[in-house]
Formats: C-alpha cells, structure tokens, sequence
C-alpha cells in the first residue's frame, strides 16, 4: 500500500470516503407529515487509545479518526458507569500500566441536523439504536444525546416532543 502510496508514512489511509444519501419528500399544505426513516448506517472503524503514553486515565483516552484527528472520549458523554465499563476494558488490555494494543472503535455519525432547517421543531421523534447487531460484547456504546434514554426490547430509546437538533448524532461502540 505504501508503494502505490495509498498510505501514509504512520500507514493511515490517504484516500478518503463519501456516502451521500438522498430521497425526494412531499410536504402537503395543512396535512400531517409521519416521516420513518430505518436503514443500517455505514461505520468507520477506529482504535481508541491513550494520548499520554502511561496514562490510563479516563481524561486521557481518545479515539483516533481519520488521519491525525484525535478526539477525547469525554466529548461524547459518558456515564460515570459506562467511564468504569471503559478503564476496566483498558486495564485488561495493558502491561505494566501501558495500553498494550489498542482497542477497537467503531463509529456511526447520522445527520440531524438537516431538522432544524424545518419551519419549526419536530413534535414527536423517537431515537431508536438497535444492539442485536451492534452491541460489542463486553464493549461500551457512547454519545451525547438530549433526551433520558432507555432500553427496551434489544434496544436504546429515547422520545423527544418538539424536538430542533442542534447537532448530528455521533455514536462510538467500544470493544
């Protein structure tokens, strides 16, 4: 790969890929719009990992995407719980207080907030994250979300009525 140069001298792809998704919509005058939308969304895989070499710190742990972008786990919200659930992966994966390979990440990234374009907020609208297929198994499942969450069923809900998103939705799985 390195000889065709489709990586980088540290072996991170040099290419980068897009998926556009479109789809035609009719809004009525003065009817009531029911919009569902289910497909499986595309991942990025990524490796999580310390910032500071020998620092395994909850502070310290980051998700390497794209060449040379690092982003801290605390950008996407985690619970005290799920804070534990990840240092005790990261434990079982070091030597000598060093992560010794690094743990891998898959990220899905939904655009919301195309909503907040709409002549007001959206009444009703239900997250819903399947984890029959995606829950890591022993793996931690993060991202900010404005409403209380709960999971039923195999999977993670939220309702939220008049709802504006103000960001897109941006999920990490650990593992």
């Amino acid at each position: 790969l390195k000889k065709l140069n489709l990586v980088d001298e540290n072996s991170y792809p040099t290419w980068k890929n897009f998926i556009y998704f479109y789809w035609k919509q009719t809004f009525l005058p003065k009817k009531t719009l029911v919009s569902q939308e289910n497909y499986p969304p595309k991942t990025g895989y990524h490796w999580l990992k310390t910032i500071k070499e020998g620092d395994n710190s909850f502070k310290n742990l980051g998700v390497s995407i794209g060449r040379k972008k690092l982003r801290y786990l605390s950008e996407y919200c985690p619970t005290e719980q799920q804070k534990k659930d990840i240092l005790n992966l990261v434990q079982t994966h070091s030597k000598n207080g060093v992560l010794d390979q690094y743990l891998n990440v898959a990220q899905v990234q939904y655009v919301l907030q195309t909503g907040a374009n709409w002549k007001g907020p959206i009444k009703k609208f239900r997250l819903e994250v399947s984890l029959a297929d995606s829950k890591p198994k022993k793996g931690v499942i993060l991202f900010c979300w404005p409403g209380k969450i709960f999971e039923e069923d195999g999977k993670l809900i939220s309702d939220l009525l008049n709802f504006t998103p103000e960001k897109d939705l941006d999920i990490l799985f650990i593992y």
